[in-house]
């Protein structure tokens, strides 16, 4: 893993609860590399106050964003393997 490999997950999370909040049905990662992710997002909470409708986005997106960090550990550790 080099520098560009890293990502913040705060600013992740972030950027995906709004995506969740707009409707938008994928979110595209790309790590400054040829090769990006998609993840498919859920549909937003359409009842409920402001915050419970946020509060549902982030955890959704928390969700996400902790499956995706643990998808690209087990690729950069497969990869260390192979090296």
């Amino acid at each position: 893993m080099d520098k560009h490999d890293y990502i913040d997950i705060y600013d992740l999370t972030e950027k995906i609860t709004r995506a969740i909040l707009m409707g938008q049905e994928a979110y595209v990662i790309n790590n400054g590399k040829m090769n990006s992710h998609v993840l498919d997002l859920p549909t937003p909470q359409t009842s409920g106050t402001w915050t419970q409708r946020e509060s549902y986005a982030r955890m959704k997106a928390q969700v996400l964003v902790d499956r995706y960090n643990k998808m690209q550990t087990q690729i950069y550790n497969n990869e260390s393997k192979e090296n």
